[in-house]
């Protein structure tokens, strides 16, 4: 059924069924509604399935409901709203218990009305052993092909054959069959043919006993109860203590006879006690074992090392001791510091994820955690990663770079970046490795390298919800930033998985290029994860559950191969230094010689708190209207050469970007990503955004202009250089050469209103551009996908934006003051984004609520003066200035012009159009360059209506006392940006640059790594 069609009725026999299954799929959009589901008896009973409690629930998306929709609202399709019935997410499926007691079932289906029209679902009800039935066939339909059957002799060939030559022998034997008979096979399976039961059982069977050769070693695993997070870069903060860490001696047995010893649990001779034990990664020898432990609910997690035998524990971290900043910020979500996901690294130091650097989520108030390394015994941790945002899992290369998971939103939609990267273990040259400009799938997480191959394995997450979801293996050959790179080994887990899941598989480890250990925890299991062995073609067998808990994080206890090691080559107090070869390849349709400055922006990163209650929105989502989540800092310019190569240094241990300028200081390109400026270390550049594909024709041979000199030092720009705060800087330059007409006493010519007046969040003019497109601003709030992409040169920020035309033109000479420092100083804050604010600082209080509290009174006392037989019962955006009450466009508009006051006669004698904008709140999405906005200037046809005849009229007067008392309660509550504020002092994280490390012993595997 589509999104569009009424609800249509669906009616079964059920009569002997055991187990009704109702079953929906269609992922897109799929908001299947069960309405007013029944069950009749033999003698005509009813009973309702919403009062009944299913056995079984699997969803697509967010969670199962009855009698409700995902809006909280009874459910309707089309026109029709059902008093009771079930919300299933596609794909799902809903079991029922019936016993053989019922004689029919009847619903009406369809497609939730907050679809609007979208999606398109099947809706099924049939009973289980039909179910089962159709699943087995559907599974092997879609996995037995010739491919499937290469990839079984392979591991046929490769693995070692446990029951010796024989077993060998007698698993080929039964593959060849299948071989011999597949033509036949196909044309059944397409036929759906029912009495393929019992070569399916067969050809399953085989299937694992071939697959399980690979688990040559015995397994370990973690047993720890399930938990939900809020976030995956949260789930830290779970508390649910219980279980440990255990290898399953013979994990290809049947688990009746699998031999399960602990390695530490509570019950060990050395234990950390209760609590909850994660993360666990094998020394290369596969001797020693890393994991994290937390043994209090608001406690820290610290990294323990323990021998495979369980013997010779040792702790090695101590976050909260080795934090940058102790104090608690306030309103911080969660308890203590946190080092998790331990990493061996190839020259016997390791790598971690930690909240000790103290700085705080842009959008939330939680610890980030970033990358760190430290020695074997504990010493020397310091963090190697700049990022204002979480990182996770890491993993090593076979090439001895460090694999991670980042998320970053530097001028990028907020929620959907965690894409994975590359770096060295002493954090120089991180390199995006896969969906750096790609917003769907949401997070990639887990990531490992494949054996023998250049993929690597990966879950692919929603970013609010649990780190579980699709596994899928990744070949960045196949496009850096496109779904063809990704090989779903679960399709029942779209690969752009987008948010609200709860339950599924993680914890992904590859045998091979074509099967996967991995942790599942979806609702088919019950109340408890299970470990899996999973196929690139669809097969699945579970390897262990627990009674009691759930099973994480599977990975063979054996030797791997110690990848390569890399020297540092940073150079402590150095500066860093940065290299473009040639800019203009990827600048398409840009001339030589355009770009002449490199801007350097740092991207910060806060870590003083944001209590809740009357200031949440402050310095979190508010430092701009859905735009830049950060405070920018700008460091200054370095000349680009006529050859398009650039030489300069930078000052290290912070997080930077760069903008290509051309002559007039006007934006051609922005790298939005950053990357760290290390010590002694050269940063190469091949290009603007040339694809790594593109990068071998360059001609990276020749001595390049740059480079003949020394290397170029930043320079500040013409207004300066440091954070551009919208209302002392931005506001100051209106106020001086345009408001006079655009707000002033003179007009508010065009409807465009740049004067400084306070509204919910930010001021008139900073809002009238914004919404007005005039900024080239990039609107980059959570569902803003498309910002993620790498945009054409010129497509934002002042090379895109009509104000930049206006200042460089000078506005048909309407600009005779401006200043080249202010013109530049206008640019650049575009080009930054458009933040608000340019510092951390705060007041207690977050927003204007006065101009809120207004809306009642002004529209009542709008009411008695006559306005409202035009106007709609609304206040528009701009309508009221409290900064300069009488410059409010709501009385200026009615008052006729003259030079009796401030009057626009804008009023005329019909229906007022309604206002495009009501005050805004963090809830109105400004448009942006993707989708332009621009509000109509007032309409002077027809003939004007004065219903305020001058400043002395008795509702001028009313409604003006109303503005100005507005002002004075906003003024008693100042925000940040307005007069009279007591600011609190805001603070950016400072981190020490990188350092060298002294080096451990250097070993490497004798067999070469693959090519990455």
């Amino acid at each position: 059924m589509a999104g569009h069609q009424p609800a249509q009725r669906l009616e079964l026999d059920v009569s002997g069924v055991r187990t009704l299954v109702l079953r929906a799929t269609g992922y897109s959009w799929g908001q299947a509604v069960w309405g007013e589901p029944v069950l009749l008896g033999a003698g005509g009973e009813t009973q309702r399935l919403a009062n009944l409690t299913p056995v079984l629930v699997q969803v697509g998306w967010g969670e199962f409901s009855t009698n409700r929709g995902p809006d909280g609202q009874p459910l309707k399709v089309g026109e029709r709203a059902f008093a009771d019935g079930l919300f299933a997410h596609a794909d799902s499926v809903v079991k029922y218990r019936l016993e053989g007691k019922q004689r029919r079932f009847a619903s009406w289906v369809g497609v939730n009305h907050t679809a609007k029209g979208q999606g398109r679902v099947v809706f099924e009800a049939l009973d289980e052993e039909a179910f089962e039935r159709q699943q087995r066939l559907a599974q092997l339909k879609r996995g037995f092909t010739r491919d499937a059957l290469s990839s079984l002799r392979r591991t046929l060939d490769d693995a070692p054959a446990r029951g010796g030559d024989d077993r060998r022998r007698e698993l080929r034997r039964r593959l060849d069959s299948f071989s011999r008979d597949y033509q036949e096979m196909r044309r059944r399976l397409e036929a759906e043919d029912q009495d393929l039961g019992g070569r399916i059982d067969e050809f399953l069977e085989l299937t694992r006993e071939i697959r399980l050769l690979r688990l040559d070693a015995p397994l370990l695993f973690v047993k720890r109860q399930p938990y939900f997070s809020a976030h995956i870069y949260d789930d830290h903060l779970e508390w649910r203590p219980g279980g440990g860490i255990y290898v399953i001696e013979n994990p290809w047995e049947p688990m009746e006879r699998q031999r399960v010893r602990a390695v530490i649990d509570p019950a060990t001779p050395e234990t950390c006690g209760p609590g909850v034990y994660r993360d666990p990664d094998l020394s290369f020898d596969g001797r020693r074992l890393l994991f994290a432990f937390k043994g209090e609910a608001k406690g820290d997690t610290a990294i323990f090392e323990i021998g495979l035998d369980g013997r010779g524990l040792r702790r090695l971290t101590r976050p909260t001791a080795g934090a940058l900043c102790r104090e608690r910020p306030e309103g911080l979500i969660g308890e203590g510091h946190h080092d998790y996901s331990p990493c061996h690294l190839p020259d016997g130091r390791i790598a971690f994820v930690s909240t000790r650097t103290a700085g705080l989520v842009m959008c939330f108030n939680n610890h980030v955690a970033t990358l760190h390394t430290m020695n074997a015994d504990g010493s020397e941790a310091r963090s190697i990663s700049v990022n204002n945002a979480t990182e996770f899992d890491p993993a090593v290369l076979p090439d001895g770079r460090l694999l991670l998971g980042r998320w970053e939103y530097v001028d990028k939609t907020a929620l959907y970046m965690q894409s994975l990267w590359t770096m060295n273990p002493d954090g120089t040259l991180e390199t995006a490795f896969f969906k750096n400009n790609l917003a769907k799938p949401t997070a990639v997480m887990d990531a490992r390298p494949v054996p023998g191959s250049r993929l690597v394995v990966a879950t692919l997450t929603p970013h609010n919800g649990q780190s579980v979801g699709a596994i899928a293996m990744i070949d960045p050959h196949l496009g850096k930033n496109s779904l063809a790179a990704l090989a779903n080994f679960t399709p029942e887990y779209p690969t752009e998985m987008d948010q609200g899941l709860k339950r599924g598989p993680c914890d992904p480890w590859p045998l091979d290029e074509d099967s996967v250990l991995i942790a599942n925890n979806a609702e088919a299991h019950g109340p408890h994860g299970v470990i899996e062995l999973i196929d690139r073609y669809g097969f699945r067998f579970v390897i262990r559950r627990e009674p009691d808990l759930s099973c994480f994080s599977p990975l063979p206890a054996k030797a791997q191969p110690r990848p390569l090691t890399h020297a540092s080559a940073l150079a402590a107090g150095a500066p860093a230094l940065f290299q473009a070869h040639d800019i203009y390849p990827g600048l398409e349709r840009v001339k030589r010689g355009t770009v002449k400055r490199l801007r350097v922006i740092e991207t910060t990163s806060r870590i003083t708190g944001a209590p809740p209650g009357g200031r949440w929105w402050n310095q979190a989502f508010l430092v701009s209207w859905q735009g830049s989540y950060d405070v920018k800092n700008i460091l200054g310019t370095v000349p680009v050469e006529e050859d398009g190569s650039a030489f300069f240094e930078a000052p290290p241990g912070k997080a930077l970007y760069f903008q290509a300028l051309d002559a007039e200081g006007r934006l051609v390109q922005s790298m939005r990503t950053f990357i760290q400026a290390a010590p002694g270390r050269m940063r190469p550049c091949q290009g603007c955004h040339v694809p790594n594909d593109d990068v071998a024709a360059l001609n990276t041979t020749r001595v390049v202009s740059a480079l003949r000199k020394p290397p170029a030092q930043l320079r500040p720009e013409t207004w300066g250089s440091g954070p551009i705060d919208y209302s002392t800087r931005i506001q100051p330059v209106l106020d001086r050469h345009c408001v006079r007409c655009h707000g002033g006493i003179e007009d508010i010519a065009g409807g465009i209103d740049l004067s400084g007046g306070w509204t919910w969040a930010f001021n008139l003019s900073y809002e009238t551009l914004l919404k007005n497109t005039l900024t080239g601003f990039l609107n980059c709030e959570n569902s803003k996908v498309e910002t993620a992409e790498i945009l054409p040169p010129r497509r934002h920020g002042s090379g895109a934006a009509p104000l930049a035309g206006l200042l460089l033109s000078g506005h048909k000479e309407r600009l005779p003051g401006l200043t080249r420092p202010e013109r530049d100083l206008l640019l650049a804050w575009m080009d930054a984004n458009c933040n608000y604010y340019g510092a951390w600082d705060f007041t207690d209080f977050a927003t204007n609520g006065a101009i809120m509290r207004l809306t009642g009174p002004l529209l009542a006392r709008m009411d008695q003066a006559g306005c409202l037989r035009c106007h709609e019962r609304e206040i528009g955006s701009d309508w009221v200035n409290l900064q300069t009450p009488a410059h409010s466009r709501l009385l200026r508009a009615p008052l006729p012009r003259g030079p009796a006051g401030a009057g626009l006669g804008w009023c005329r004698e019909r229906k007022a159009r309604p206002a495009p904008l009501p005050l805004i709140t963090q809830k109105h999405q400004p448009p942006d360059v993707f989708k332009p906005a621009r509000h109509a200037a007032p309409d002077a046809a027809g003939a004007p209506a004065v219903s305020l005849d001058s400043t002395n009229h008795a509702d001028y007067r009313a409604l003006l006392a109303l503005i100005e008392r507005a002002r004075a309660e906003a003024l008693d509550q100042p925000r940040a940006d307005m007069p009279g504020a007591i600011l609190r002092a805001g603070r950016s994280r400072e981190l020490p640059p990188l350092t060298p490390v002294s080096q451990g012993e250097i070993r490497a595997s004798a067999k070469p790594p693959p090519k990455l």
